[in-house]
């Protein structure tokens, strides 16, 4: 199967990829046997919903700083730059991040709503996100630390990449009672003050992610609802390859999501437990629910 894909949306530059990324309006070709786009058999499985983040503060300075690169104002390499000395390592929603989660948990909610679990990386934008949508889809909630963006918390300190906290399992219990924070560390921030993660990290991680995607455990909890993970850009993409058995990189295809965008995956049960058959991308990148600008 050929997957023709565009790697970014209306050219924009996705922000850990860095301001000086090739990847700008191409398209990039994919090959593989891993999936197919449509579902043609009545397998029983598991529907995964991947939801991308809202808006974070983060992302606002990212469209600020391309702007000033647009008008010439600065370099990629002053672009660059100054998002790493500006960027916070655990940013919150922006007041339009928080009006798409509230967005995205309608349309959940009317759609997929009753059964099934919502599971959130453990950063805080992730969580912000998730809260609405356990609120208006009545599903449980859960937080899980290998869902968090690929390279985790850090700050740059000169030429320095510094290792930052996270929040702890009883901070986000206190502020989001509603989920279950038992995968977290007991004690300590969620993290434990790790380095900056590097790609062997980060691939490793998509992997783990997808069998545990996979696994009875989840299937046992999700019962017949969907499993509704909400998490990063960058580990959606290799999440989404993990799943599909895809190869993880160096990247030749991304599957670029947009904030509080909702990416849709079948995985019948003998795919999961066999790897026989295929996966399905129902749909990649939804957002018709989202308000307009």
């Amino acid at each position: 199967i050929m997957l023709l894909q565009r790697a970014s949306a209306a050219g924009r530059l996705h922000a850990s990829r860095w301001f000086n990324s090739p990847l700008k309006q191409s398209l990039v070709l994919c090959q593989t046997r891993g999936f197919r786009l449509k579902a043609t058999t009545q397998d029983t499985g598991i529907t995964v919903l991947i939801v991308r983040h809202g808006q974070s503060s983060n992302n606002q300075l990212q469209l600020e700083v391309e702007e000033k690169m647009r008008r010439g104002q600065m370099t990629a390499e002053q672009a660059t730059e100054e998002w790493m000395q500006k960027r916070v390592p655990d940013p919150a929603l922006s007041d339009k991040g928080a009006r798409e989660a509230e967005a995205v948990a309608r349309y959940l909610a009317a759609n997929f709503g009753g059964q099934g679990a919502v599971v959130a990386s453990p950063m805080l934008r992730a969580i912000q996100t998730a809260n609405p949508i356990v609120q208006a889809a009545g599903l449980l909630g859960i937080v899980s630390p290998l869902l968090h963006e690929v390279g985790g918390m850090y700050v740059k300190r000169g030429e320095e990449f510094t290792p930052a906290a996270g929040m702890s399992a009883a901070e986000i219990k206190k502020s989001f009672p509603d989920f279950d924070v038992s995968k977290l560390p007991k004690e300590g921030c969620w993290n434990a003050m790790r380095p900056k993660e590097q790609p062997e990290g980060y691939y490793e991680r998509a992997k783990a992610t997808a069998a545990w995607v996979k696994s009875s455990e989840v299937r046992e909890t999700v019962g017949k609802g969907p499993l509704v993970l909400v998490m990063h850009s960058d580990f959606i993409d290799l999440t989404i390859k993990a799943l599909l058995c895809l190869p993880l990189g160096p990247p030749q295809a991304v599957f670029y999501t947009s904030n509080c965008s909702v990416t849709e995956l079948f995985l019948p049960e003998k795919f999961c437990t066999e790897t026989v058959g295929y996966g399905t991308l129902v749909c990649l990148n939804k957002s018709e629910h989202l308000p307009t600008p």
